[in-house]
């Protein structure tokens, strides 16, 4: 009796021991997760400083600094609300696998535009966010933002 008591108190220990481990391993990969980490930073309103549109190959053609109240909202949906100049936008967005890329597809009445746009994540931090992106193909747009 004393031995098949004792083994049975080794084996719930043993069950509890491995469940605990993995569990602790399972939440470790998902912190240590790149795009988990920049989703987090992403998340919530910045403010737009400034869009720098250049030329591709060339100096910057235009500069227009952000108004208060010009903003861009990046939720856990998947979507991102815009307001710049008092017009209101959403779009659909995905943080691509190298962490530094955003596919962003425009929203309009309900339909979402099925080529979408890449975006480049210059420069994330928890204050500031510098976005590059392809205007057309001799310009590129550089979007400045700060929380």
């Amino acid at each position: 009796m004393k031995k098949s008591f004792l083994y049975y108190l080794i084996t719930i220990s043993l069950i509890v021991f491995i469940g605990y481990s993995c569990q602790k391993e399972y939440t470790a990969d998902v912190n240590n997760n790149p795009a988990d980490t920049t989703l987090n930073k992403l998340l919530g309103k910045w403010n737009l400083t400034s869009i720098t549109i250049s030329a591709i190959n060339g100096p910057d053609v235009l500069r227009v600094n952000g108004q208060p109240g010009d903003i861009l909202e990046f939720r856990n949906d998947g979507r991102v609300y815009t307001s710049i100049d008092n017009t209101s936008d959403t779009s659909a967005y995905k943080i691509l696998a190298d962490d530094s890329t955003i596919v962003s597809h425009y929203i309009l009445r309900g339909v979402q535009d099925p080529q979408g746009d890449t975006i480049t994540i210059r420069k994330l931090t928890s204050n500031l966010l510098i976005l590059a992106w392809k205007l057309d193909v001799e310009h590129l747009a550089l979007d400045s933002l700060r929380r």
